[in-house]
């Protein structure tokens, strides 16, 4: 397994873990949380789609085969889906903390 898609594990194992143990529920409030994590996994998604169509941004080897639309890497999708749901549930783990 890549270091790539292990850092998206940890990360959300790590994160969801936290919430657990604080009672953080951000899935209870599913708009709410896809209000947040939509617009970045779109902003980001187009903007490497158009980075990498023009020769300014690519990945070596060591990261899966796999392909989101001929051009992006399976783990810079879940990237952009997986960090901006870290982020939101480490923030309200932090409003627990208050």
């Amino acid at each position: 397994m890549n270091t790539y898609l292990l850092g998206l594990i940890f990360s959300l194992v790590l994160s969801q873990a936290v919430a657990e143990l604080l009672g953080v529920q951000i899935y209870r409030q599913p708009l709410r949380l896809l209000a947040a994590v939509i617009p970045v996994f779109v902003a980001f998604t187009m903007w490497d789609v158009f980075a990498i169509t023009r020769g300014h941004w690519s990945f070596g080897p060591g990261i899966l085969p796999v392909r989101v639309l001929g051009i992006l890497p399976v783990e810079e999708i879940l990237f952009f889906l997986v960090i901006p749901y870290c982020s939101v549930n480490t923030y309200e783990c932090f409003c627990e903390l208050r």
